[in-house]
């Protein structure tokens, strides 16, 4: 698939890609560092990726919740951002 057809496909069901806008990353780097922070109090919980904070970055900006499938997200606060895990 090239892109004009992955947009297609994704606009068929109503999805959209949103863009990462400069304004995000003050809230990207403070996702990263509150992941990074509650990993020092538990050893097994996983790290936040780059993606992952962005993802969180947007969804907080948007005001849309965030499906996620590692459950040690629950235990974070990424402020009004609903987290709902899959599995």
């Amino acid at each position: 698939m090239d892109q004009g057809e992955i947009l297609q496909y994704l606009e068929s069901r109503n999805l959209h890609v949103e863009p990462v806008l400069p304004d995000d990353m003050q809230a990207i780097a403070a996702n990263i560092e509150l992941c990074d922070d509650y990993r020092v109090s538990d050893r097994n919980a996983g790290a936040l990726s780059i993606a992952d904070a962005t993802c969180i970055a947007v969804a907080q900006r948007l005001g849309v919740p965030v499906v996620v499938s590692d459950g040690y997200w629950n235990n974070l606060d990424f402020g009004d951002v609903e987290i709902i895990q899959f599995r």
